[in-house]
C-alpha cells in the first residue's frame, strides 16, 4: 500500500513545486520596472510632395501654438501648419514640413511665422533652408531667431542681428519704444533706491535725535540734582535760627 502511494505523492510534490516555480517568476517580472516611453515628436505641417523636414527644438521659454511660412514668390503666410489643439513647449522639439518651393533666382529662403502661447508674435526672415535641417528657436526680448549648424559656414549661425535688423525695419518706433520703455524701467528702479535711501536716512535722523533727547534729559536731571544739593548745602550752613540760637547761649 505504501509502495503505491509513493508514485501519487512524487507527482504532487512536482506539482507543487512548479506552481511555486510559477509564482516566483511572476513576482519578479511584476518587480521590473515598467518602460518608460519616450515623448513622441510633434509634426507640424504635411508630409507631402517634396518638403523640407526642418528639425526644430523650442527654446524660446515659451510655448508656440501657431507656425506660418511665406514662400518665395508667396505675397501672405499660409495657413497655420499646426493643428488647432497642438503645443510645442519649451523644451520639445519638433518636426517642421516646408514645402520645398525655389525662388526666381533660384534659392529656398523662406519666412516663418511664430506664434507663442501668451500671444507674441515673431516673424523669422530669410531662412535659407539649404544652409540647414536643424535649428534652435530663441526669443531675445520680443525678438525670435534661430540658430544653426551651418552648412556652408560650417559653424555655429545665429540669425539675431539679421532678425534685429528686420523687427527695427518693419516697425521704425520699435527701437524707440523699447529704449524709452528700458530707461522708463531704470528711472522706476532708480526711484525705489533713492525712496530706500531717504527711509534710512529718516530712521538715521530719528534714532538720532531720540538718542540726543535722551541725553538733554539726562544732563537736565543731573544738573537739577547738583544744585539742589548746592542749596541744600547752604541752608544748613547759613542758618539764621542756628546762629540766633548760639548768640542767646553766649550771653
Amino acid at each position: 500500500m505504501q509502495h503505491a502511494l509513493l508514485p501519487t505523492m512524487r507527482r504532487l510534490a512536482a506539482l507543487a513545486l512548479c506552481a511555486l516555480l510559477s509564482l516566483a517568476f511572476v513576482g519578479c517580472a511584476s518587480e521590473e520596472p515598467a518602460a518608460q516611453t519616450q515623448p513622441q515628436t510633434l509634426e507640424i505641417g504635411e508630409n507631402a510632395g517634396d518638403v523640407y523636414a526642418l528639425s526644430l527644438s523650442n527654446s524660446s521659454g515659451k510655448s508656440v501654438v501657431s507656425m506660418a511660412v511665406k514662400l518665395p514668390g508667396d505675397d501672405s503666410f499660409s495657413a497655420n501648419l499646426m493643428s488647432s489643439d497642438a503645443h510645442l513647449k519649451d523644451g520639445e522639439d519638433a518636426i517642421v514640413y516646408i514645402p520645398r518651393q525655389a525662388s526666381d533666382d533660384g534659392t529656398y529662403v523662406v519666412d516663418l511665422k511664430v506664434v507663442f502661447g501668451d500671444g507674441g508674435v515673431s516673424v523669422l526672415h530669410h531662412l535659407d533652408l539649404e544652409e540647414f535641417s536643424a535649428a534652435t528657436l530663441l526669443l531675445n526680448g520680443k525678438i525670435g531667431y534661430v540658430t544653426y549648424q551651418g552648412k556652408t559656414a560650417n559653424r555655429m549661425v545665429s540669425t539675431l542681428d539679421l532678425q534685429t535688423y528686420y523687427y527695427n525695419l518693419e516697425d521704425p518706433t520699435a527701437a524707440a519704444r523699447d529704449e524709452a520703455e528700458e530707461e522708463e524701467e531704470k528711472r522706476r528702479l532708480e526711484k525705489l533706491e533713492e525712496d530706500l535711501k531717504a527711509t534710512d536716512e529718516q530712521q538715521s535722523a530719528d534714532a538720532s535725535a531720540s538718542s540726543d533727547g535722551t541725553k538733554a534729559t539726562t544732563e537736565e536731571n543731573e544738573q537739577t540734582r547738583v544744585t539742589t544739593d548746592d542749596t541744600q548745602g547752604m541752608d544748613i550752613e547759613d542758618d539764621p535760627l542756628e546762629v540766633s540760637h548760639e548768640d542767646s547761649g553766649e550771653d
